[in-house]
């Protein structure tokens, strides 16, 4: 069976085509609401190309695409998409109030992680750090345990720029030393050193609530950037939310015990 995963995230759009468990094809999409459901099916289109899918499913934190790109996907391919629902998981495996405010994509991230890097031997913490970061805990037998939600260096960037005069609106990137000695530079010290610096506090602070043997894997636009500056982050895996996705459908979920 090939299975096309959909990402639907505040900036992007990620997908990727399964073929049982293997990756095929990836791509992405501009989360843009302004687009309309029929350029979201040449999009789809034009990505999938021959490798046409008989499920698909998405996991969504932008409601306002669900409807449009859940008719492309039936438009494109006569498949009726599954959404992704906190519902698929037994609430006993949740520590979350009310379980139906934990999103898809950190309950498709928390299944991955726990399935493919926890392997019911130790608890897990997963880090998708997009324009939102997300901290996900995960025990060793599978039961979520809660976690964190902050705001990304370009969410950051962006309400520094909104909210004031005189700050420019800059993309960000490290300053080569520190202490900057002009205002972008500083703006970028202060946004992504903040940026690395509160990471590594929160999950310090998780790490140890989850015990000595917790494994973390980052994954999500700047997962890559906290991995190779964070020891305390052991693996970073771009595929983490869809590769969730894929579980979910497939029905490996964590049993309560």
């Amino acid at each position: 069976m090939r299975l096309l995963a959909i990402d639907i995230g505040n900036s992007r759009i990620k997908c990727a085509l399964f073929l049982e468990t293997e990756i095929e094809r990836t791509f992405e999409m501009a989360s843009d609401r302004l687009a309309s459901g029929a350029s979201y099916r040449h999009a789809l289109r034009s990505h999938v190309g021959e490798l046409i899918p008989q499920r698909a499913a998405i996991a969504s934190v932008v409601p306002e695409l669900d409807e449009r790109i859940s008719d492309a996907v039936k438009r494109e391919f006569m498949l009726l998409p599954e959404f992704i629902r906190v519902g698929d998981l037994d609430e006993r495996l949740l520590e979350y109030h009310p379980p139906a405010s934990l999103g898809a994509d950190r309950l498709a991230a928390a299944i991955a992680g726990h399935l493919l890097y926890g392997g019911g031997e130790r608890p897990i913490i997963v880090i998708d750090a997009g324009t939102a970061v997300t901290f996900e805990v995960v025990g060793s037998t599978g039961r979520y345990l809660g976690g964190a939600i902050w705001a990304g260096p370009q969410l950051v960037a962006d309400a520094l720029s909104q909210g004031t005069s005189l700050l420019p609106d800059i993309s960000p990137a490290l300053p080569k030393r520190l202490p900057a000695t002009d205002t972008k530079s500083c703006i970028r010290a202060g946004i992504l050193y903040g940026f690395l610096d509160g990471a590594a506090g929160i999950l310090d602070r998780l790490q140890k609530e989850a015990g000595p043997t917790t494994y973390t894997v980052a994954t999500g636009g700047y997962g890559a950037w906290l991995c190779e500056r964070l020891d305390s982050i052991q693996a970073f895996d771009p595929m983490l939310v869809l590769n969730g996705i894929r579980l979910i459908v497939e029905g490996r979920l964590p049993t309560p015990e």
